[in-house]
């Protein structure tokens, strides 16, 4: 931690006082006084607890004792819980400038407002007592910590993972029994700074361990698994199954050199999941689980080389348990620098361009409210290592139906800090117990916050400039009518199947629309004409033509209207094709393209305009125009197949038939010009010659002409008159 607030100055020398209004809330107290209720004003933050002055030594009480006189330390980079019953619980966390690192477990009761120290020695930097492993025993505690991994388990207990203790960095794995009051250390190494052991990607094993890391996060599914992500030295992501006792390193690298890894983000395209999109390794995140079982990190720090230059970001992350992708959603995409501006726009107004500056968190404190927004509160950004930005203490709230962010509360803050001129956004308690729109935390980072069922967020304790640490408690009423989260008015857009059609034919429209929640489709001429359905099937239409094509889209909070202009085009069907028949020579009349069909079965191969049957049966040929639209024959039937040629057409003559070198060709006087083409019994053309009246001679053979074994062969002559087909063998 001592690196990560590069931009906090050490110590002032501030003298811990005893502030008047913290008599106040004490003689109140007596007097039986509550300082909270559900009339708390909406929009505004009231002081509940603790001193308005900093580096309090608070007051432990007797352990295990509710009390309204018990009140923590000073803390920040703590590990914080709910329970079932809605209790508050934080652990662990670093005091003062001194670096002084704790271990005590602390509960508070937001419907009695008291303070009970359950666990811990209440003296900094115990060495803890680890028991046995797997082993639960009242004696049972962790070694002093901040900066580490928590979550909460299907079963109410809380769970731990690694932190740091000075420069000490564990990869221990601990579990907190709510209802025996007792420590269990589950797994890992009982020493510090081990290296993990990742084994097969994808593979559980017991053997298996992350690395020691602190200031990571972690995520609970909703199988009960534990996933563990962050500050490694590398960009690792693990889960835990409770039931096996086992880790499985789920993504991203193992390495475990002796300096952090240069693995940048691969955002990939914003709002699309995908298997090589990945995080990166980062550290000082905030975190939440959505409402549908997705996990959500925002900003922190980026890693470039090795750790040589660190980048606050302001970017997004939603990761998918079930199919185990992240999604870049929102935030800058750029790797070069750090996100140097915070773009608030107006409080309580919501706008897709307002924008977080690149910040850190370090412990602070992030929630989820009753209709899954996601919070977060406060932290340090705006610059890169060794060039700080603010100290902040602002309230933002991104609502994920709209991917937009809102400035909710605090200060509206673009100032800088530099090394030598430290400045930060200023609190303002005001009355204990009571709200005001002037009441406001003081800008810091490594806070911890809970929230209830009733629309209140708790804000403890954290670290202020010149690293003065806090004790104070804060709740903040989330205001509905200040920029309610939902989707912005719709956004027609679709596409078709086809837009090129023939008459009669009918296409499928699939529906692209987002924040759309009603449809409404027009389709002049088509049937059916219109259309009520999202994704709309089945829309022929019978007549040719251009089409325009209309979509309405609908929510509660606005419509959209899109034409396409001649969006469709209708072609005439072809006119249907004639079969002429010249002994089991079958010659259909022009078209683009041909298939010929025998008993109504595709033929395979015969694609051409013309086709020699080889067996008897019912042949009809296929034909499709330069538009794509088609037409069938009607039957041919042939009941003797031979290689005969029918006497009766006396427009030309072939000879000799078989033909062996040449083939001569005799036309009568109605033929003047025009093409020869000879096709072999495939239908394939192998010869093409233009000839001028009267006669024509072919010669075949090598040195002679036209090349082509032996077999049978169709001479089709073409005019202006038309097209005429003979046979003749190739000897």
């Amino acid at each position: 931690m001592e690196n990560n607030l590069y931009s906090l100055k050490t110590a002032s020398g501030f003298t811990q006082l005893q502030s008047k209004c913290k008599l106040l809330f004490c003689v109140l107290l007596g007097m039986g006084i509550s300082f909270f209720s559900s009339a708390q004003t909406p929009g505004q933050w009231v002081w509940l607890g603790g001193d308005s002055t900093t580096n309090s030594a608070g007051n432990f009480g007797t352990q295990g004792i509710a009390s309204l006189t018990n009140q923590p330390p000073a803390l920040g980079a703590m590990g914080k819980w709910t329970d079932k019953n809605g209790n508050f619980w934080f652990y662990g966390g670093v005091d003062d400038n001194n670096g002084v690192v704790h271990n005590d477990l602390w509960k508070y009761n937001p419907v009695t407002h008291e303070w009970t120290w359950m666990t811990g020695t209440g003296i900094g930097n115990d060495a803890g007592d680890y028991g046995t492993q797997g082993v639960e025993l009242p004696s049972n505690r962790p070694p002093c910590r901040h900066d580490f991994t928590t979550w909460v388990d299907s079963s109410g207990n809380f769970w731990m993972f690694g932190g740091m203790s000075g420069w000490y960095t564990y990869s221990d794995l601990w579990k907190y029994d709510v209802t025996a009051n007792e420590w269990t250390w589950i797994k890992g190494p009982n020493t510090y700074g081990d290296i993990g052991s990742f084994g097969i990607q994808g593979v559980p094993d017991s053997s298996n361990n992350p690395q020691c890391s602190y200031e990571g996060s972690g995520w609970t599914d909703n199988a009960g698994d534990l996933w563990l992500f962050g500050f490694t030295f590398n960009s690792s992501l693990w889960r835990y199954n409770i039931a096996t006792n086992t880790w499985t390193w789920m993504k991203g690298s193992n390495y475990t050199g002796p300096y952090l890894s240069s693995e940048l983000p691969v955002y990939g395209k914003e709002g699309v999941e995908d298997s090589a999109n990945n995080p990166g390794i980062r550290s000082n995140f905030w975190s939440w689980n959505d409402n549908n079982g997705n996990f959500w990190l925002f900003g922190g720090f980026v890693n470039i080389l090795g750790g040589f230059i660190i980048n606050t970001k302001n970017d997004l992350w939603r990761f998918n348990p079930v199919n185990g992708n992240w999604t870049w959603m929102n935030g800058d995409s750029s790797n070069s620098a750090s996100s140097s501006f915070n773009i608030y726009g107006t409080k309580c107004i919501s706008n897709p361009g307002n924008m977080s500056v690149g910040r850190d968190n370090n412990g602070g404190a992030s929630w989820t409210d009753t209709d899954g927004n996601l919070w977060m509160f406060g932290g340090l950004g705006g610059g890169t290592y060794a060039q700080p930005g603010g100290l902040f203490n602002d309230l933002w709230m991104y609502c994920i139906i709209a991917n937009q962010w809102t400035w909710k509360g605090g200060d509206n803050c673009n100032r800088y800090i530099t090394p030598d001129s430290a400045e930060a956004a200023p609190g303002s308690w005001g009355v204990l117990g009571v709200s005001s729109a002037a009441n406001k935390p003081g800008a810091r980072i490594s806070s911890v916050g809970w929230a209830d069922n009733n629309g209140h967020l708790y804000l403890f304790g954290g670290i202020g400039l010149n690293y003065v640490v806090y004790n104070d408690l804060w709740s903040f009423t989330i205001d509905s009518g200040c920029a309610p989260c939902r989707p912005p008015a719709p956004i027609s857009s679709f596409k078709s199947d086809n837009s090129y059609i023939c008459t009669n034919s009918c296409i499928n429209f699939t529906d692209l629309s987002s924040y759309a929640t009603s449809w409404h489709w027009n389709f002049p001429w088509a049937t059916p004409a219109s259309s009520s359905a999202q994704n709309p099937q089945n829309i022929c239409y019978p007549l040719v033509g251009n089409y325009d094509v209309t979509l309405i889209t609908g929510n509660p909070y606005g419509s959209d209207t899109l034409t396409y202009t001649y969006y469709i085009t209708v072609h005439p069907a072809p006119t249907v094709p004639a079969i002429s028949q010249n002994g089991d020579t079958l010659l259909s009349s022009t078209s683009y393209t041909y298939q010929w069909y025998l008993n109504s079965s595709l033929i395979t191969g015969a694609t051409n305009q013309v086709y020699i049957a080889s067996q008897n049966g019912s042949y009809s040929v296929s034909i499709t125009d330069s538009d794509g639209c088609s037409a069938t024959s009607s039957p041919v039937n042939i009941t003797t197949v031979g290689i005969t040629d029918l006497k009766s057409d006396y427009s030309f003559l072939i000879y000799p038939n078989p033909a062996g070198s040449s083939l001569n060709i005799y036309f009568n006087k109605n033929i003047k010009d025009g093409i020869i083409n000879i096709y072999n019994v495939m239908g394939e053309k192998v010869v093409s010659r233009a000839f001028n009246g009267g006669a024509y001679s072919l010669s075949f053979g090598e040195g002679r002409g036209e090349v082509f074994p032996a077999g049978i062969y169709l001479l089709q002559v073409t005019d202006v008159s038309g097209s005429r087909v003979k046979k003749f063998v190739k000897e």
